[in-house]
């Protein structure tokens, strides 16, 4: 069951079957007004997943409406008084209106997708996520005001009824080494894609000039951690076979200034004369994604840090071979369906491309652990795996 909390435009009418008393779960998607990374693709995973889910034990309340969120195009370009603006909207929602809304909605759980929770003591339990440990671990990436009351206000959210959960194993190891808690987080992974069928849609690979199997993807926010010069610079260097290849690196600059690494890029690929050979779509439309995706020749994945890495998850989805860095999460994630570069040298990375592109064996052998590998991250099981842990916390405080 599905209530649009506020909504008017949809959803169930918040009633309940004769003789049946649900817990009611608050799922607060408040940071889609301006998440633009991962965290915007697991909250919207998240309110699909609870579309599609019917639950005997919990009813779910999204606050506030998608149909609100979808219309607003306020935050859509940010500048620094949006940037601030945006802060202290937050503070305001989470301390203030979401706390109201669980109240008005007799809420059981609030569940929070991204880090932070109402600070206040509550006969709701307190549910939170955490995607990762960069605000403790790269402290320089981040503005000092800012990162000081974030993490405070992460501190003051485990106040009374609180549960954490980690998305994977790296990340529950990470985050507890700044943080304490009551009880050690949860591990719920992802849910992963489903897996695809292939389209024959091949018009914007055509409209980029890029031939099918003839190339090689990384799709993400071009930050410094994500270590793309290390790709491009390893692509410059592929010996003369590789002539008919171009690199894709779909997505957009970083949404920090300090963190972003776009001009890096760019002065890296015209450095190596190579602008003509490396693509850069920008932010691509799920349909056209999904284009670029299935066609690849295989998805490269250099990041030196990641909360979950769910685009492996997608490369397997579409039958394409990963090659990673050895970073504690990609190889907790990719497991044994992956390649593992030895370093974050370009030679590494020249090195695999060479191996999984002259040994058909292995590619054929990587695809099919990638397809099995799916299976841990089902998204049939997912919420019976998140109720399980919901139920384990009633009564908890």
């Amino acid at each position: 069951v599905v209530c649009w909390s506020g909504d008017s435009d949809g959803g169930s009418d918040g009633s309940k079957e004769p003789g049946i008393v649900k817990q009611v779960v608050v799922i607060d998607i408040h940071n889609l007004l301006f998440a633009k990374t991962g965290i915007r693709t697991f909250i919207l995973d998240y309110v699909k997943l609870i579309e599609d889910h019917s639950s005997d034990s919990f009813e779910y309340k999204i606050v506030p409406s998608l149909y609100r969120i979808e219309s607003s195009t306020f935050y859509s370009k940010m500048n620094f008084w949006k940037s601030v603006l945006s802060h202290l909207e937050t503070i305001w929602w989470k301390q203030v209106q979401l706390p109201l809304k669980a109240i008005k909605e007799e809420a059981d759980f609030i569940f929070c997708p991204d880090y932070i929770s109402p600070m206040w003591r509550m006969k709701a339990t307190k549910v939170v996520v955490f995607h990762d440990s960069f605000f403790w671990e790269t402290p320089e990436y981040y503005q000092s005001a800012w990162l000081f009351y974030f993490k405070r206000l992460i501190n003051l959210s485990q106040r009374g009824r609180f549960m954490a959960i980690a998305v994977s194993e790296s990340t529950q190891k990470s985050i507890q080494k700044h943080l304490k808690f009551s009880e050690p987080p949860k591990v719920l992974l992802n849910a992963g894609p489903d897996r695809k069928m292939k389209s024959t849609d091949l018009g914007s690979l055509d409209e980029f000039g890029i031939t099918p199997k003839k190339y090689f993807l990384h799709v993400g926010v071009m930050e410094k951690r994500k270590n793309l010069r290390t790709i491009v610079k390893a692509f410059a260097s592929l010996p003369s076979e590789f002539n008919g290849y171009k690199l894709v690196l779909v997505g957009q600059q970083g949404p920090r200034k300090d963190q972003d690494d776009y001009i890096n890029i760019i002065e890296m690929i015209n450095d190596l004369n190579i602008s003509e050979k490396v693509i850069l779509p920008g932010y691509l439309k799920r349909p056209i994604l999904e284009q670029f995706y299935q066609n690849a020749s295989a998805y490269l994945f250099p990041s030196s840090q990641e909360g979950f890495g769910y685009p492996v998850l997608e490369a397997f989805s579409f039958g394409i071979p990963c090659i990673t860095s050895g970073c504690a999460t990609l190889m907790e994630i990719g497991a044994n369906a992956t390649l593992k570069a030895e370093t974050y040298e370009s030679k590494s990375w020249v090195d695999e491309i060479i191996r999984l592109s002259h040994d058909e064996e292995l590619r054929a052998n990587l695809i099919e652990l990638g397809f099995e590998r799916l299976e841990l991250f089902s998204r049939d099981t997912y919420l019976e795996k998140f109720e399980t842990i919901l139920k384990s916390g009633v009564g908890g405080g």
